[in-house]
């Protein structure tokens, strides 16, 4: 309704330099705005200020300059106490109103005035912890004044006050500010840099890399548009400009990566493409320095053009020579950085050089961006990376840097002309294959995925991953089996086994066909890592319908052998130590390509698929049930010999950012198309921490064949919590199915083995999986199972840890958090117990908790110490005590006892522990200790 009759008065308002509109507006406002500025409701006061901002002076012009004193007088009055108002939303409409009079009328008011109200606004509002939006709304008015160039005299002194906002932590506040230095440096008579040092400007550039989740946010684009002309000033000569950036690589590589994240979407492409031939050859002529570093007696003139071409010019001045220093293959570490801003500025015009009119730059660019420019700079990193003879001089070539400038240089190959691409796909080729060629130790996905990530580039998904399909397939084959059916074959079985077998034939234009062991490696690298090679592949193949059946179809393999393994089977070509470790991760792979590949649909909900609810029923009525019979027979057989299962066995001993469980699945999955359009969102890590102490695996090479068998079991099972779990994460549905399942499971916990703890092992990934549940599908029945386990013969300080991990993660809800801790308190007071008859020894709420199962003990730490827990725990024991239950009235009769002991010192607490046994105890069940421990309460009080 306000605003609706601001925007009728509005036309109003713009005439008040109209004497007969002034007037009007006087009498109108008159008899009503110097009230409502002071009204109790804050709505009124914000509209009021509104009001007053439009309308000042808001004076009769029939009256003289004493009356415009008063007038000025009585609204730097209501504008001060608008500025300190309670509530924080007429405060913002008080820095609205002030900024607005002052940049209209700045001569009407005093310099006394005016000083006070922006002291208020700049000190004051500006430190406000209470309001994000007063702090916005501060320097945002500060903004607005500036247009005013009667307001610099005052306001540059004062700006400084306003420069630790830079580093607020919210979003809007940051982007406030960085909005102020773009108008500061604007503004003639102001330097930008004199608000925000530069040093702080540069920290906040890289912290909105790290801090925030994408690099090219508001707050990073408005940084780098600011400080453009300082790292790339395009008027000056390209030797400037390259001098400038690598000076900033070198000295600041994370604020560097976010400005040149972000300076491709504001540059002209001619200017970025410019840029990234630069870059291109900085990095020839590093090489070409290192080259004649080492042969100092064979000068290379191939690179002569580049070096004297470098700067645009025929030569380069003294000044720059000198600058040019640190460019050298043996800085690998500015290399890198080099080649990964090269890449970023690539892919953010991607799309423009597609379009027709940007032909000349794509031309350009590929004129320098060739497919031998590509290898003989990844030849001389990867030579520097194994241990090239390159002198180190001034600094220190790092591997990582290396393989660092081979990836991103790889991935620029997406841009090199396809008629100039087959000499670089013949290095990939061969760089495959000698990988290939090494030791099964040595392989490790990480250094592999560059070289994969070309060929997705290049569009050969099919090619990939038929390939790594029929290796995986090789792993497993039996004589009875399919190795592979493409989706495209309609024929019959016997066909079918010819058309696979077939396949695996390598023709010599096809890709190569890799062990079935790094083909599996690859896979799990792919699915679990997080660089952009791993998302390139991971988004392609699950994407393509065709490729990942395929691989799925491959796969599942792993899953029968899985099953045999645990049913006592024999297992065809898969004596080897490592075969166990590799069906186990093949598994892992199964799983967790179903899930990317539902997750990876448009359609919600995300319904549980085919795949899912067999392993759902596999897991609770073939494999746990096979387990506990083979561990009830003395003679069960199994392949298990000598086989080393420590990799498989010991949690974090892999070399991954974080443990991925293992998820088997033993159904095709259905072949229909897929919505590809959107990806899943990253699941929850909270319990990754929790998950590397779990593994404590004993078993060893002489173990007996039951406990091996029995390993594989608590791997699959670790698999499935981890994979239904982040299903979950995900959105996904049948949380009902899930959980009735997995009640199943728990039967394993009963199941000893002497050198297996299958509790001990299953513990973090159990805790993980429960919490998961509570917060996704509100259901803390599994605790049950949880509260009701043995840790007495462990001994582990570690149980206590998983344990309060996984019981956070449960309490900390938004909504309803006083009935969550309601029914989780239900649970725990029901697993309440007094060992061995100590009842009468217990005197303190310490002794009694410590004497409790771990999970009670864990629990009942965590609810005492907080006030709704303890409120919740004094109402579900006086209501078990009102029921008189003669079984459980003991223990609860105890613990309330102790609870008024222990917080009688706390006023707050101890009332609010009384007021619970007053709404539920009657006077049936008053016991003497209860009466006791109820100080400066009379009994009679207790009985009414």
């Amino acid at each position: 309704m306000a605003k609706s009759l601001r925007c009728i008065l509005d036309p109003f308002h713009a005439q008040k330099k109209n004497p007969d509109v002034d007037l009007l507006l006087y009498n109108l406002y008159t008899p009503f705005l110097w009230r409502s500025l002071s009204a109790a409701n804050p709505m009124v006061r914000i509209n009021a200020s509104s009001i007053l901002a439009r309308t000042f002076p808001l004076r009769n012009p029939n009256l003289g300059s004493i009356h415009l004193k008063e007038v000025n007088d009585k609204t730097v009055e209501c504008l001060s106490s608008l500025l300190n108002d309670n509530d924080h939303k007429a405060r913002v409409a008080g820095c609205n109103a002030t900024v607005h009079i002052l940049a209209m009328t700045w001569d009407a008011l005093s310099v006394e005035d005016i000083r006070n109200l922006l002291t208020i606004i700049i000190i004051k509002h500006a430190k406000d912890a209470s309001s994000s939006a007063v702090r916005a709304q501060a320097v945002n008015g500060i903004c607005q004044l500036l247009d005013a160039p009667e307001t610099h005299g005052v306001l540059k002194p004062l700006l400084p006050f306003l420069g630790d906002l830079i580093h607020d932590r919210v979003e809007k506040v940051r982007l406030a500010t960085v909005k102020l230095l773009l108008k500061l440096k604007k503004t003639k008579g102001f330097k930008y840099y004199h608000t925000v040092p530069s040093s702080h400007l540069l920290s906040r550039l890289a912290a909105e890399g790290e801090q925030v989740k994408s690099t090219t946010g508001p707050v990073a684009s408005a940084l780098t548009e600011l400080l453009s002309n300082s790292f790339f000033p395009l008027n000056a000569v390209p030797s400037e400009q390259m001098r400038r950036t690598l000076s900033f690589l070198d000295n600041d590589p994370q604020a560097a990566r976010v400005f040149y994240s972000n300076i491709g979407y504001q540059l002209e492409i001619r200017s970025v493409s410019k840029l990234i031939v630069l870059f291109i050859k900085t990095l020839k002529l590093a090489v070409a320095k290192d080259v004649k570093d080492a042969t100092a007696n064979n000068k290379d003139d191939s690179f002569s053009t580049d070096e004297s071409s470098f700067d645009g010019t025929d030569s380069q001045g003294e000044d720059t020579e000198s600058d040019v220093d640190i460019v050298v293959g043996s800085n690998t570490k500015l290399m890198s950085e080099i080649a990964h801003n090269m890449l970023t500025l690539l892919n953010s015009i991607a799309n423009d050089l597609e379009d027709p009119e940007n032909e000349g730059c794509f031309d350009f660019i590929q004129q320098e961006i060739r497919s031998d420019s590509i290898l003989d700079i990844c030849k001389h990193f990867e030579a520097k990376s194994i241990g090239g003879n390159f002198k180190a001089l001034p600094f220190t070539s790092s591997k990582n840097d290396c393989q660092r400038i081979c990836a991103s240089l790889l991935s620029c190959s997406r841009f090199v002309k396809v008629d100039d691409r087959d000499g670089l796909r013949q290095y990939l080729f061969d760089r495959l294959e000698a990988y290939s060629k090494l030791p099964a130790t040595e392989w490790n996905g990480k250094e592999i995925i560059p070289y994969l990530s070309v060929f997705f580039l290049w569009s050969m998904n099919r090619d990939v991953a038929r390939s790594l399909s029929n290796s995986i397939s090789s792993l497993f084959y039996k004589d009875e089996d399919i190795v592979f059916l493409p989706v495209s074959e309609k024929s019959n079985r016997g066909k079918r086994k010819q058309h696979g077998i077939s396949e695996m034939k390598q023709t010599p234009d096809s890709f190569p066909n890799l062990p079935g062991g790094l083909s599996i490696e690859i896979v799990s690298t792919v699915l679990r890592g997080s660089d952009s090679s791993c998302l390139l592949i991971r988004n392609s193949l699950v994407s393509c319908e065709e490729s990942i059946t395929m691989l799925l179809n491959a796969l599942e393999k792993a899953t029968i052998a899985a099953e045999e393994i645990i049913s006592g089977s024999t297992l065809v070509n898969c004596h080897e130590k490592d075969s166990i470790e590799l069906i186990l991760s093949a598994c892992e792979a199964f799983g967790r390509l179903s899930i990317h590949k539902e997750a990876y649909k448009t359609t919600t909900p995300l319904d549980l698929n085919p795949q899912g609810r067999s392993l759902l029923s596999w897991l609770s009525k073939r494999a746990i049930p096979s387990i506990i019979s083979k561990l009830s027979s003395e003679d069960a057989s199994s392949p298990f010999k000598n086989l080393n299962l420590s990799r498989i066995s010991a949690i974090g001993t892999r070399e991954s950012a974080s443990p991925v469980p293992l998820s088997p699945l033993i159904l095709q999955p259905p072949r229909r198309r897929s919505n590809v359009s959107t990806t899943p969102s990253k699941v929850d890590t909270s319990f990754v921490s929790m998950e590397r102490q779990g593994g404590r695996y004993i078993v060893h090479n002489h173990a007996a064949d039951t406990q091996k068998a029995l390993v594989m079991v608590i791997a699959l099972l670790k698999s499935a919590f981890g994979l239904f779990g982040d299903w979950l994460m995900v959105g996904g549905q049948g949380g009902d199915d899930i959980i009735s399942n997995v009640k199943e499971w728990t039967k394993i916990f009963d199941c000893a083995v002497v050198g297996v703890d299958v509790k001990m092992e299953l513990l973090p990934s159990y805790c993980r999986f429960v919490a998961i549940i509570a917060h996704t599908c509100s259901d803390i029945s599994l605790l049950k199972e949880l509260f009701n386990l043995d840790f007495s013969q462990q001994g582990n300080n570690c149980i206590e840890e998983f344990m309060e991990a996984g019981f956070k993660y449960i309490l900390e809800t938004k909504t309803e958090r006083e009935k969550r801790f309601s029914d989780v308190v239900q649970i725990l007071v029901n697993n309440l117990r007094f060992p061995d008859e100590s009842e009468e020894e217990i005197s303190k709420l310490e002794e009694f908790v410590n004497c409790q199962k771990v999970a009670v003990k864990v629990m009942l730490k965590m609810v005492t110490a907080s006030k709704i827990g303890l409120v919740a725990l004094a109402d579900t024991l006086s209501q078990n005590l009102s029921k008189n239950n003669a079984q459980t009235s003991s223990v609860h009769d105890k613990l309330l006892v102790l609870l008024l002991d222990h917080y009688k010192d706390e006023q707050g607490v101890f009332g609010e522990l009384k007021e619970s046994v007053f709404r539920h105890i009657t006077s049936k069940c008053v016991t003497p200790q209860i009466f006791q421990s109820i100080q400066n309460v009379s009994r009679d009080e207790i009985m009414s």
